[in-house]
């Protein structure tokens, strides 16, 4: 019987470290998944921009610009830090530019010609959204005096 016994809590000391050892396995697989789920959207944040990868420039508009009925748009940037502008689109029209324009960090005046034709009114206001080469965009205001 003592046999038996030792046996018996033999095979009970052994089902319980298997337990144990199960117990353990199960929780460093689910601490895996969720260190692996947070990596994955980790770099998807940054694939599709939804995470800043470097401290991108901040830039404003300082004052209203003008654009003249030639097509020539003049107006003030403020910007953080030096950065390129891209393209620029009067909106609402087709007219637009493909640039590679620095932009220094301060404040600068720009002045951009647009092929407009007879498209630019005197007393109007027009909105150009300029597009920067780290995916920023700003709208310009613009205001068309009488030539």
């Amino acid at each position: 019987m003592a046999k038996l016994y030792a046996y018996r809590k033999i095979y009970i000391e052994n089902n319980q470290n298997e337990f144990v050892k199960g117990i353990f396995n199960a929780v460093s697989a689910i601490i895996l998944v969720i260190a692996s789920v947070i990596a994955t959207l980790v770099v998807v944040g940054f694939a599709f921009g939804l995470l800043p990868i470097g401290n991108k420039p901040e830039i404003q508009q300082v004052g209203t610009g003008e654009i003249f009925t030639n097509g020539t748009a003049v107006f003030s940037l403020e910007s953080s830090s030096s950065c390129t502008l891209i393209s620029a689109w009067i909106e609402g029209t087709n007219y637009t530019l493909s640039l590679n324009e620095p932009v220094q960090s301060g404040i600068h005046t720009y002045y951009l010609t647009f092929d407009t034709g007879s498209y630019i009114h005197p007393y109007n206001t027009y909105e150009i959204e300029l597009t920067f080469r780290d995916g920023i965009v700003v709208l310009v205001d613009v205001y068309a005096p009488n030539s």
